[in-house]
């Protein structure tokens, strides 16, 4: 199928199209116009300048689409109009003209973006990632190729070239200097960064890309180089200030590699040269890495999954099939963003319902613990605990063997691909200990087995009573039967309904009251 994606960026506003078959994303085609959309902020707010020219780019990128028949588009934009006051008005006015919903990204999920999309291909697991943009700035630390610490600041190198050098194009020693000192207490003031130090930093947007152009034209680096020494951004910086005429072969240099950016390059590397000093300490062997960001870390597509309501009568829960964007790929970062879209799509069609995910990706600490990875069940006859996950697949019964116990003191992620499960036949049971359970009513073990494991964890069971609704975002009914999200409602729904202790008391009790004795 074919997708397109418009970027409302600060700087540029450009459009590029996908074709998604399963796993593979092949862009085919790529447009932009170099807007500078923040130059248009004046006293924080949106001029009426830059909404009919956003107005007037996309409507053109529309056309085209409408024309070749590509319905499927996703549009977004970031710092320009996220951090002006009348910022949510504009979005309006311009999903209203342009016929395409404009989402406004927050600062957090850009960070978020920009991580996924730029190191697929980066070799190093730990460092420091930095996306200078026209309006804003993201820093993300990440340690073994997860985020530990993101930020999103209010300042961008168009936004900066504006305030500090107005109409000229080269900025002066002093106005250098200014910027300098904005972008270092600003980055200083980060409470969470304080304490990270890392010597190569990986940054990444058309602010980097142009000065990577700019430094392998002036230092004799093949095209294809990639790296950057920071004590040498200290001499560009000197170079190309306006205190001193620039000789022929300095504007030669400058038209050939930032035609475009001329005017933000220089902003744009006083906050990069201020970010290295703080976590570099300046060291001569400080590295600056340059990769490019893929925009397919915010493809998606739109699909459906169910949201488990808990009910306080038979079957003690509800399911709702919610439509909502799921961000492809296998990261957390990506399942993350698929669970708070799915959450704020569940809460729009509900929303005085509370809802929680249930699984390792949750970013509640409870729905983490809930999971079938995490959450304990004693093993029959013994004093031993097993993980849930793993009781499960350890209990089941197949035509050519099985239970297989010993799956039961194996971490989950290993019990559950077992080489056995696949090839010992259809499954036909499933026992514990000296009970068996038949395989209908479906999620009839599941279910009494999650149930009875978190009845028995008193500040969980508590913990989770205080929710309406459930989600596990792993958890797909096409491939699927079992689900923790639905057990966690079935849990509430009958321990609202006064029931618990009856239905744990017994898997003959369990199944009258959940299933009416089916």
């Amino acid at each position: 199928m074919l997708y397109a994606m418009i970027d409302v960026g600060s700087n540029t506003i450009r459009m590029a199209i996908y074709e998604i078959e399963g796993d593979r994303v092949e862009m085919l085609m790529k447009r932009k116009h170099s807007v500078g959309l923040a130059s248009y902020v004046k006293d924080n707010f949106m001029q009426r300048q830059g909404i009919d020219k956003v107005v007037e780019i996309i409507n053109e990128y529309r056309n085209f689409l409408d024309e070749i028949g590509i319905n499927r588009v996703t549009a977004f934009t970031t710092a320009a109009l996220r951090n002006s006051v009348n910022g949510n008005d504009a979005v309006k006015e311009i999903s209203y003209r342009t016929r395409t919903n404009i989402n406004l990204m927050s600062g957090d999920d850009e960070a978020t973006f920009d991580f996924i999309g730029a190191t697929h291909d980066l070799v190093d697991d730990t460092g420091l990632l930095i996306d200078i943009g026209g309006g804003s700035t993201e820093i993300v630390y990440f340690k073994n190729r997860e985020i530990k610490v993101k930020v999103s600041l209010p300042i961008g190198s168009l936004s900066f070239h504006t305030r500090y050098t107005g109409f000229h194009i080269l900025p002066s020693a002093s106005e250098c200097d200014e910027m300098y000192a904005e972008a270092e207490a600003t980055i200083s003031a980060i409470e969470e960064f304080r304490y990270v130090s890392h010597a190569q930093i990986c940054g990444i947007g058309g602010t980097f890309k142009g000065a990577m152009a700019l430094y392998n034209s002036m230092y004799g680096m093949p095209r294809r180089n990639m790296r950057m020494e920071v004590k040498r951004i200290r001499d560009i910086l000197k170079r190309f200030q306006r205190d001193h005429e620039l000789i022929v072969p300095d504007k030669v240099l400058l038209m050939r590699t930032v035609p475009e950016r001329m005017h933000t390059f220089m902003p744009g590397w006083r906050k990069d040269l201020a970010v290295s000093r703080l976590f570099t300490a300046i060291r001569a062997c400080a590295k600056v890495i340059f990769t490019r960001k893929l925009l397919t870390a915010r493809i998606f597509k739109m699909v459906m999954r169910p949201v488990y309501i808990t009910l306080e009568k038979s079957p003690y829960f509800e399911r709702v099939d919610v439509n909502f964007k799921f961000y492809q790929g296998h990261s957390d970062e990506q399942k993350v963003l698929s669970i708070r879209s799915l959450h704020a799509a569940f809460k729009n069609l509900y929303p005085d319902k509370s809802v929680l995910e249930i699984s390792t990706k949750s970013e509640d600490l409870l729905g983490s613990k809930l999971s079938a990875f995490n959450l304990p069940v004693k093993i029959p006859n013994s004093d031993k605990f097993a993980l849930l996950e793993s009781a499960y697949q350890g209990s089941k019964v197949f035509e050519n063997g099985g239970p297989f116990t010993d799956l039961f003191e194996r971490p989950a992620r290993y019990s559950k691909s077992d080489g056995r499960l696949r090839t010992s036949g259809k499954i036909i049971a499933f026992q514990f200990g000296e009970d068996k359970f038949p395989l209908e009513p479906k999620n009839f073990f599941y279910n009494w087995l999650y149930i009875t494991a978190l009845a028995a964890q008193k500040n969980l069971a508590e913990a989770v009573s205080e929710y309406d609704a459930f989600t596990d975002i792993v958890f797909n009914p096409q491939k699927s039967i079992s689900t923790q999200a639905m057990a966690a409602a079935i849990f509430v729904g009958i321990s609202r309904a006064g029931l618990l202790d009856a239905a744990v008391k017994s898997k003959d009790d369990f199944l009258k009251i959940i299933y009416g004795g089916q």
